[in-house]
């Protein structure tokens, strides 16, 4: 019979705080972001086939401004998805509270130093990111970002409390339609 399930190391010592995102393109290659301890960097990869890519270390993409936002370890503070062509999509937050989004071949951008806590995005049909964070207020934000446009951001909950050990999830169907 086939075997099913291959393992195989992707970073030897990635660490304990990895927590890992992954998402399959249109051709079930798995792309990977993790946040690697020993080099205090949020790390993207994707597997050919053969091989992992060398990993490229989203926090040192700069903004359009040259600054380089490194992210904080924890879990849900960062998240992956692509768009229709493959392209990587992330967000988290740095060490300062700026929400940051990096997408494969551009500048990052960043919002107001508010940021704290897990974050959640999704590509709808159209290739628009929705975001959802938390802040240190304990409100959930939402943010939506349009190819070049600036950020469109609002508040969706004034006061949700404590939220860092609650990772989210957010979905967008074929038609736009949000899921949290």
């Amino acid at each position: 019979g086939k075997k099913l399930i291959t393992d195989m190391i992707v970073e030897p010592r990635a660490g304990d705080d990895a927590y890992p995102q992954i998402v399959l393109d249109k051709r079930n290659r798995p792309h990977l972001l993790y946040f690697d301890d020993e080099k205090q960097a949020l790390l993207y990869r994707v597997f050919d086939g053969r091989q992992w890519s060398d990993p490229i270390d989203i926090g040192s993409l700069g903004d359009e401004k040259g600054d380089h936002h490194p992210p904080p370890r924890g879990l849900g503070r960062h998240a992956l998805t692509l768009d229709a062509a493959g392209h990587f999509h992330v967000g988290y937050h740095d060490f300062k509270g700026y929400l940051v989004y990096a997408r494969e071949g551009y500048p990052t951008r960043t919002s107001e130093p508010d940021a704290s806590g897990p974050i959640a995005i999704a590509l709808d049909p159209n290739d628009v990111l929705h975001v959802v964070y938390a802040t240190r207020e304990g409100q959930l934000k939402y943010a939506r970002i349009a190819g070049n446009n600036p950020p469109f951001f609002s508040i969706l909950e004034p006061s949700i409390g404590y939220t860092d050990d609650y990772p989210w999830a957010l979905i967008a169907d074929n038609k736009g339609k949000l899921d949290l």
